[in-house]
């Protein structure tokens, strides 16, 4: 971070903000996985958007205004794997409109339960090491 962040700031981005990209995600991914291949596009759309969201906080480093995984969890260094950089890659052009990448990749199948998990199983392991004080009693009920 460029600027130096308050802990009540910090805790207000981890209670609502944080909070927010992972229940959007879950309840995109409950409308998204019984239909298949054949998304409502609205739904696919915030589903991607919100798991970019996600990747950057988990996996992108550097200084600014953004929030980190490691601002919350000192040793967290992490480095996507191979499968989901292709994805990232992926989304990012299905989420730029106006490309002529997203014309021939839109309809290309999207395996939402591999983005799905692997973003809950980061969940999961980030909230495991995130101090006590900073945890909401719904951050708390993801851990279960």
């Amino acid at each position: 971070m460029n600027r130096r962040v308050d802990e009540d700031t910090k805790i207000v981005l981890l209670q609502r903000d944080f909070l927010y990209e992972v229940k959007t995600i879950e309840e995109d991914f409950k409308i998204l996985k019984p239909r298949g291949f054949v998304f409502f596009e609205p739904i696919l759309e915030s589903f991607l958007m919100h798991s970019r969201n996600l990747y950057e906080f988990f996996y992108v480093g550097g200084n600014g205004d953004k929030a980190r995984a490691s601002h919350f969890v000192k040793e967290w260094i992490k480095t996507p794997p191979d499968e989901i950089k292709k994805w990232i890659i992926r989304i990012n052009q299905y989420l730029s409109h106006l490309s002529y990448n997203r014309v021939i990749e839109k309809y290309k199948p999207w395996d939402i339960t591999f983005i799905y998990g692997h973003f809950k199983s980061l969940i999961t392991e980030f909230l495991s090491g995130v101090p006590n004080s900073y945890l909401s009693p719904e951050l708390k009920i993801l851990l279960k």
